[in-house]
């Protein structure tokens, strides 16, 4: 046999394995359960059919404000809303989400909007952290890249490595990550496709942690440390200066918000009691873009939470999740709170 045969076959046999190793970890990252995934193309699908939705409110907020039920808030209070939160919201990703809505005409009475102080961070607005890895990788329209990659070139280069051959980003799962991720999905028969469902079903609503409460004073000070040190955590990023890109997309929020003769309404949800011992409860720097909102249309003050209505220190629970979902409907859309709340007049809003 001459020696470009050998050479052909060679190739040959490398390409097919190369082809079949590539497929296999395509099958196997579209066939693990990947709960961030699911929950961005879900509420990506809400938007393009928010018409079938009948709401008068909507909620535009981060993992936190996943909590937020709307079929509880319904049946109890006949208040209807549609959560389009997502974990790892930005102010990028939330601008693009609303200019995505108003595309559609929508005519709420008003849009609810959360953005906490860390997802406005640099620490999530990167694009090769939160901001790339969430809305860049699993929902990201082109227009909106070429938009975005004018103030971040490093938007476009994320987004092409994803979506364009070579493909040299677009896996993001290790191997590890892979198999538990299969086990995961035969142990609790749950997929990306039963999830999206799920959230489709609950008109946005999940939520983290287990519905226990255990109130003795060992795990009481074992959570309310946690929470403690994840505020420290938090201020390492607040304290910063306010990225550009958040800077940049939060101004561009505000000033479609006003110019779409739609109501609005910043809020924060609820934090672990832990919190309050930390300076400005962790806002940091982060103020300075809260106070640029009209004061009618920001809240003044936040719930903390004992920290064992949290599933962990940035989450209620489901317990916790009752309480917040009164409190939202009590004190943030009929303002007539009765609640204990904490002020948030020092920091300037």
């Amino acid at each position: 046999m001459t020696y470009k045969k050998w050479l052909t076959i060679f190739l040959t046999l490398l390409f097919t394995i190369l082809t079949i190793g590539y497929g296999l970890r395509y099958s196997g990252q579209q066939f693990v359960y990947d709960l961030e995934r699911a929950t961005w193309e879900a509420k990506d699908r809400m938007i393009d059919n928010i018409h079938d939705y009948n709401y008068d409110y909507l909620i535009l907020g981060t993992s936190r404000t996943l909590a937020l039920n709307p079929l509880y808030l319904e049946e109890k209070y006949q208040t209807k809303t549609i959560n389009l939160s997502v974990g790892g919201a930005t102010a990028p990703s939330t601008y693009y989400f609303l200019e995505r809505l108003l595309e559609k005409k929508i005519k709420p009475k008003k849009i609810y909007i959360e953005l906490n102080p860390m997802n406005m961070s640099s620490f999530d607005t990167d694009v090769n952290t939160t901001l790339g890895e969430r809305f860049i990788r699993f929902v990201a329209e082109k227009d909106e890249i070429r938009e975005l990659a004018n103030y971040e070139e490093a938007a476009l280069t994320k987004y092409k490595n994803i979506h364009s051959f070579p493909f040299n980003d677009y896996f993001y799962k290790t191997n590890k990550m892979m198999i538990d991720g299969m086990f995961k999905r035969f142990d609790d028969k749950i997929s990306d496709d039963k999830m999206t469902q799920t959230l489709l079903t609950n008109k946005g609503f999940f939520l983290f942690g287990k519905d226990t409460l255990d109130f003795s004073e060992i795990n009481r000070t074992i959570r309310r440390q946690d929470s403690i040190n994840y505020g420290n955590f938090i201020s390492k990023y607040t304290q910063e200066e306010v990225p550009l890109l958040t800077k940049i997309y939060f101004e561009k929020l505000l000033s479609t918000l006003e110019n779409s003769n739609i109501d609005y309404y910043f809020f924060f949800s609820p934090m672990p009691e832990g919190r309050a011992v930390i300076e400005d409860l962790s806002f940091g720097k982060m103020s300075e873009l809260y106070n640029q909102i009209d004061p009618d249309k920001i809240s003044s003050s936040i719930l903390l939470l004992d920290e064992q209505y949290f599933s962990d220190p940035s989450h209620v629970n489901y317990y916790g999740s009752i309480i917040y979902n009164d409190y939202f409907n009590e004190c943030i859309i009929n303002n007539e709170c009765s609640f204990s709340t904490h002020e948030l007049h020092e920091l300037g809003f």
